[in-house]
């Protein structure tokens, strides 16, 4: 039986996941599981000019190295298999880990049509509690201001695992380790 936020329930529904790519194939992944005619979703972000280094892109993906896809692990991962520079749904005790809707709905709503997330340097977070409308509670941070790839997928995994926050403060975190990503047999692609 599923709890009040659905996180007990089985993966016999059609969810959210987060699914590994290779670097800088986020675009190419996603247009092959849409294809495939799966959801997807790839949130982006707007870099402050002064955070660019010389010949990087403006806009980003807010993860880099990974794509949201909307499925059905038991029908559909195979569809998800055949997708070249798709490297592996992320698990957690080699299960794959279901995003919250609401946490989708939040980056669409911070795009405001933009089709990109604006992150405004020095914008200091809201406060809990303060009445905001904000349904990421504990990652404010993640759009008060610009953090390095790196610290951003570190927050991707807090999101994917709210049993087991971060224990340092988004803006202070250190590099992300990828060894929490499996990438077993059942849920990579071949040869990945």
């Amino acid at each position: 039986m599923a709890g009040a936020d659905g996180r007990g329930m089985e993966n016999s529904t059609v969810q959210w996941y987060a699914v590994k790519t290779k670097r800088y194939k986020e675009n190419y992944v996603q247009s092959q599981l849409e294809y495939a005619r799966i959801e997807t979703y790839c949130p982006l972000m707007k870099i402050p000019k002064k955070h660019l280094r010389t010949g990087h892109r403006q806009i980003e993906p807010l993860f880099p190295g990974y794509v949201f896809a909307r499925f059905e692990p038991t029908t559909q991962i195979f569809d998800l298999r055949r997708v070249r520079d798709a490297v592996s749904v992320v698990c957690f005790d080699g299960k794959p880990k279901w995003l919250d809707p609401r946490i989708i709905g939040e980056f669409r709503r911070r795009e405001k049509g933009r089709g990109y997330i604006s992150v405004r340097f020095g914008r200091k977070p809201p406060e809990a509690g303060d009445g905001s409308r904000d349904s990421l509670p504990g990652y404010a941070g993640l759009f008060a201001g610009y953090l390095e790839s790196e610290q951003r997928i570190y927050a991707l995994f807090g999101l994917l695992s709210p049993e087991a926050p971060p224990k340092q403060p988004v803006g202070s975190a250190p590099a992300v380790r990828h060894a929490s990503v499996a990438s077993s047999a059942s849920y990579g692609p071949p040869g990945a």
